[in-house]
């Protein structure tokens, strides 16, 4: 079971709620990315993929792209 923390956040407006969604949404998408990529290689494989490795495969990514570089 995956524990989450869930923060209120208030006091912001309709442009910056949206903008904290869409960055959301692209973290989320950038994670799959990483998993499957590692799910792939394991099964083409039979090996780990390292975060070494798999970072330059995500950078490519569209959602990389779109996220703030302090983020991605």
């Amino acid at each position: 079971m995956y524990l989450t923390q869930s923060n209120i956040i208030r006091g912001l407006s309709k442009q910056e709620y949206t903008m904290l969604r869409e960055m959301c949404q692209y973290s989320n998408n950038l994670y799959n990315v990483a998993v499957y990529t590692i799910r792939q290689h394991y099964f083409d494989t039979q090996q780990f993929l390292r975060y070494e490795e798999n970072y330059p495969i995500c950078k490519g990514n569209e959602n990389y792209g779109l996220l703030q570089a302090c983020v991605a």
